[in-house]
């Protein structure tokens, strides 16, 4: 059985206002055992540590309202622990010493859980033969250990009880774990060990770190690259401890730090001492979730720090290292993927149990922690030591390239050279352009001149360092309209003379096959006959391909399609069976679901529909499209699921009124780059939310974030979007992805600080991680 193991702590009750966690608070249906900490032993008895741990007679006590919450799930295990990091090691030290101290203690302790009805024992010592405690306590420590379960046993059979259970919590630490365990002994003795992956980094040290990154750093070094979840897991199973007693510590708090210098805020820079205390937990250097959800709505800025699976927040000289959804998934799916038992989590009280700070519903960590790790579907799972060019299963990432973003400037202006070709298994060179029956250039330096290399020649090029790759040449697009492909599909003899037009073109640019984006065939100007004109015309290019490949012994050009979205265009304009049959595969637009074209705030490209959103508005979305094109008789694998880099930019009505169907004013401002209303590129949505400050909310509901500053609205594609609709695609079994467009993404790594290609990189891990 898998274990989601969850710490409640009595103090909790004292934080003021949003903090505030009572019995009450916790959800047992995401945990399967529930610790409460601490008590406390004195003398060689078991004592409560606060107050109001106990009933008295005019109050019930905290433990009774704790063990309460079994009514909501009769199957959690409700367990008591003792020690935690503040009570060292001196109330320990006593139990240990003679067989009698041993026997004593274990039975006070039978007593003190069977009459407040916990189902076991956490033992929390921090940390035997450590911190006051000497090696002699090592053996003492696993012989007391040993005497525990024997009388839990024994009392347990005499009783015809359940027996209660025994667990221990331990450290992290190379030099701990060396000095305080015999690991297996300890392992065959208790029920599960809690291994608390976390505090690897914190204010005691002059440099910034994680206080739990699942893997070391790059620039890390012995002994320094095993302070992270991965080697501490690994390091007791050398021990011969069995995975399946384990759980992996997931902290649902993070640990700050003040900079010594406010630019300097990467890995490993210079620190001061412990960042300012939060205004709930009001201890210096540490911080809950809800907290640095609060810190990031202040202006915070998230950084996502690739090779730690961590995040970090900024803000002035406040350095947070934390865990959010996506590490704490990782960690998770780390957790179920390498065959440990379980997870912990430490605590519940600093996740956002409320719900008020992150927008991610109630309990957003443990939650996700949960989910990942109990109920794994294949779309969370993240692998890490993917190999970067393996794709595995013939999953498609199509690419598009737009031959216009060579006229950006700056940062923004983007060459044939900087394509990664190892993003993609197909490159689409956008856009060619029919004139008469023919197909023609559209850029002035798409072909060669006699004085310079065309772009065509350039993108081709690319192949020369990665030999799989095909690249297509596509024509139309929105701009284009119908108007240029109306007179190609009129007649047999139009058809034919076209498709051996653009054979020729093609076959002369050594191009690999011809992507068909007409938008949209029996609309904006085309009448309703075209729809089976269109079929005939994408016919004729099949057969025009396969004779030439046939007479010639040549690899077959690859013919292709991107269609639309939304049901009246695909309704009107397409015989999706049919066409299904004659092309490689269908691209399908899902983005631009919303826009300024619009009175109301609406995602770009969500993967799912907003809960209070009408019939018509509930077909507005990737899983909608995907779904319908299925129905229609498209198979999965012929579908690519469209993945948009960029996004789309409202004014607001009232600034305060930014979720989604919201009113809106029309199209938000132009950027510099894309230099079009009502758009920006991913890369600007970086600077936006960095520069202008904005505010960050995700919609899980949908699947997407939005940001936000005074009345500019943009809904977009982040970093966890993107892998979400690569699961998304990868695990409901279609055959591929594509991107619109490279040049959207932060291709060079300089806005976003996640790396080159922050978004095409995501959907890649999250894919080979699935294959």
């Amino acid at each position: 059985a898998m274990r989601c193991v969850c710490y409640y702590t009595n103090w909790a009750q004292y934080r003021p206002g949003k903090g505030k966690f009572l019995p009450e608070n916790i959800n047992p249906n995401l945990c399967t055992h529930i610790i409460y900490a601490f008590a406390k032993p004195e003398g060689l008895d078991l004592k409560p540590f606060e107050h109001n741990d106990d009933s008295t007679e005019w109050s019930e006590g905290m433990y009774a309202r704790v063990i309460k919450v079994k009514a909501k799930n009769p199957n959690v295990k409700i367990l008591l622990a003792a020690g935690g990091w503040n009570m060292g090691s001196e109330p320990f030290i006593p139990l240990v010493q003679t067989p009698q101290s041993r026997s004593v203690f274990t039975k006070n302790l039978i007593q003190f859980l069977r009459k407040r009805n916990f189902d076991g024992f956490d033992m929390d010592w921090e940390y035997p033969a450590a911190r006051g405690s000497t090696p002699e306590d090592k053996p003492k420590f696993q012989l007391l250990m040993e005497e525990i379960m024997r009388a839990f046993k024994e009392e347990g059979t005499r009783t015809h009880r359940t027996r209660l259970m025994l667990t221990v919590a331990v450290g992290a630490g190379k030099p701990i774990i060396d000095a305080s365990y015999f690991a297996v002994n300890l392992s065959k003795t208790v029920d599960f060990i809690s291994i608390m992956t976390y505090d690897f980094h914190g204010s005691w040290e002059k440099f910034v770190g994680f206080n739990s990154p699942l893997f070391a750093h790059p620039n890390e070094t012995e002994p320094a690259n095993q302070l992270n979840v991965d080697w501490a897991a690994k390091y007791y199973v050398s021990l011969g401890v069995q995975k399946a007693d384990l759980n992996i510590g997931i902290a649902t708090y993070g640990r700050s730090f003040t900079l010594e210098d406010a630019k300097r805020n990467s890995i490993l820079s210079p620190a001061t001492g412990a960042g300012t205390a939060g205004t709930f937990t009001k201890e210096a250097g540490v911080m809950a979730y809800y907290e640095i959800c609060d810190l990031a709505a202040q202006g915070g800025q998230i950084v996502q720090e690739r090779s730690q699976k961590n995040p970090y927040i900024v803000k002035d000289d406040q350095w947070v290292g934390y865990d959010d959804v996506a590490s704490v998934t990782a960690k998770a799916c780390y957790a179920n993927k390498n065959g440990y038992g379980g997870i912990l989590i430490w605590a519940i009280d600093f996740d956002d149990f409320l719900g008020r700070s992150c927008n991610q519903g109630q309990f957003p960590l443990l939650t996700a922690a949960y989910n990942a790790f109990i109920h794994p579907t294949a779309d969370m799972y993240v692998d890490f030591s993917i190999s970067p060019i393996l794709y595995l299963g013939g999953f498609r990432f199509v690419c598009y390239y737009t031959n216009w973003a060579q006229y950006r400037p700056g940062n923004g202006k983007f060459m044939p050279e900087d394509i990664d070709p190892e993003l993609c298994t197909h490159l689409i060179y956008a856009f060619a352009k029919p004139v008469g029956l023919d197909l023609h250039p559209f850029e002035h330096n798409d072909d060669d001149s006699p004085w310079s290399e065309g772009m065509y020649r350039r993108v081709i090029k690319i192949k020369s360092k990665k030999p799989g790759l095909k690249v297509l040449l596509a024509a139309g697009g929105y701009n284009m309209g119908s108007e240029p492909f109306i007179p190609l599909v009129q007649t047999e003899e139009s058809r034919l003379r076209f498709s051996e037009n653009v054979l020729a073109f093609l076959r002369k640019r050594q191009f690999d096959g011809f992507d068909m984006d007409w938008e949209y065939p029996a609309a904006r100007g085309s009448p309703s006959g075209d729809k089976a004109r269109f079929q005939l015309l994408m016919e004729e290019l099949k057969r025009t391909f396969d004779h030439e490949a046939e007479a010639t012994g040549r690899q077959r050009l690859l013919l292709t399609v991107a269609v639309p979205a939304g049901k009246e265009n695909i309704d009107n304009g397409y015989e999706v069976q049919k066409l299904a049959n004659v092309v490689d595969f269908i691209s399908i637009m899902s983005y631009d679901l919303h826009g300024a074209w619009e009175n109301y705030l609406g995602f770009n490209s969500p993967l799912y529909p907003y809960p209070t959103e009408n019939t018509d508005q509930r077909r507005l979305n990737v899983d909608w499209a995907a779904r319908y094109y299925v129905s229609l008789g498209a198979p999965k694998k012929k579908l690519n699921i469209g993945i948009a880099t960029y996004g789309r930019s409202f004014q607001l009505v009232e600034t305060f009124d930014h979720s989604i169907l919201s009113p809106a004013a029309g199209a938000g401002r132009r950027y510099p780059y894309s230099r079009e209303a009502g758009i920006m590129a991913y890369y600007e949505i970086c600077e936006f939310i960095k520069n202008e400050s904005a505010t960050v909310v995700n919609v899980p509901s949908q699947g997407n974030p939005y940001a936000f500053k005074d009345t500019h609205w943009v809904g977009y594609d982040d970093v966890a979007s993107v892998k979400a609709k690569a699961c998304y695609a990868k695990s409901n079994g279609y055959g591929g992805i594509l991107f619109w467009t490279l040049d959207f993404d932060d291709f060079n790594g300089h806005f976003c600080k996640q790396g080159k290609y922050p978004l095409l990189n995501a959907a890649k891990q999250e894919v080979s991680s699935l294959s």
